[in-house]
């Protein structure tokens, strides 16, 4: 397939750097999966029985289906046939999406989910382990520690996704909104998480996040190393080698080790924050039965019906 117009697509689109890298990565596991079949796109019923034996996670699926109605457009769309081989397509990405939406709303956790959640105690079995392997930083081999405790104390508080990660950090109140950054007040003896991008909502707006005095003392110690150690870029988190940045990939794959490396299991950020999220899922469910019986869902409850002060009915 000539590669071109989707490069071109991309490049004239209005889609985010994180979108397009995702969208790339796809684009190329579709390019290995059929790289003897080039005409794959026109032959939807080969090509989904293809995809269902390759791949059992309906989210994957769903990426999968994105892309491929995507270059049909954009290869196919002047073809004959073109509507009705969409059709088919569309009749499998829709029941992908059904199945998807009759899981979540079962508020049951999926099978990764039950492997890798944790416990309170494994948890600070974690926390021990990554506190004891910190030690006085000479080389940037010495950070790598530090910079592994952070992540995770971080993660573990704030729950964030790993937006952060790619953060410049700065001890003057940013006067832009280029990067998020970690802000260290050392007047004050605070530390700060300013979010201006975010990965899911072009119309959030900035959002400042206090952190707690473990992280204030934690980064100034990281961010100190980084002037001894004459580092050129005002980087948050760089990767083993001390010169590139790290991004929300290797953040991944780094929080996956860490649960390897301490208590022989692997670690995921989405299910971290599922199991956060789910801690108090007991005070929600009959929020969530009341929206159903409404007619509404839990969002629509709490943005316009839920108020303050009125009494029980």
């Amino acid at each position: 397939m000539n590669h071109t117009k989707f490069y071109k697509y991309l490049k004239n689109s209005d889609l985010k750097p994180n979108t397009i890298k995702k969208y790339i990565s796809v684009y190329n596991t579709l390019e290995d999966l059929f790289k003897n079949d080039s005409e794959f796109l026109i032959n939807p019923e080969q090509t989904i029985k293809t995809l269902l034996k390759e791949y059992t996670n309906n989210k994957t699926l769903v990426a999968k289906f994105n892309i491929i109605l995507l270059l049909l457009k954009l290869y196919y769309e002047t073809n004959e046939n073109y509507e009705s081989i969409k059709a088919k397509y569309i009749v499998e990405y829709t029941r992908i999406k059904d199945t998807i939406k009759e899981i979540q709303e079962k508020q049951e956790p999926t099978e990764k989910q039950l492997e890798r959640q944790i416990s309170t105690e494994q948890n600070k079995q974690i926390i021990d382990i990554l506190k004891k392997a910190v030690k006085p930083i000479k080389t940037i081999e010495d950070l790598i520690p530090l910079r592994n405790l952070i992540i995770y104390l971080y993660q573990d508080k704030q729950q964030g996704r790993g937006d952060y990660i790619t953060s410049h950090f700065t001890y003057e109140i940013p006067d832009n909104t280029l990067y998020n950054y970690f802000y260290l007040d050392k007047i004050n003896k605070k530390a700060y998480y300013i979010q201006n991008h975010h990965k899911t909502d072009r119309k959030l707006v900035q959002q400042k996040f206090t952190l707690d005095n473990t992280l204030y003392r934690l980064f100034t110690r990281l961010f100190n190393a980084y002037k001894k150690l004459k580092f050129k870029n005002q980087y948050a988190f760089y990767q083993d080698n001390g010169k590139i940045q790290m991004n929300t990939d290797n953040l991944s794959k780094l929080y996956k080790r860490l649960g390897e490396n301490t208590i022989n299991a692997p670690l995921s950020i989405q299910v971290m924050r599922t199991q956060k999220s789910s801690n108090d899922i007991e005070k929600l469910i009959p929020l969530m039965e009341t929206a159903r019986k409404q007619g509404h869902n839990l969002n629509t409850t709490t943005k316009h019906y839920l108020k303050k002060g009125l009494k029980k009915l």
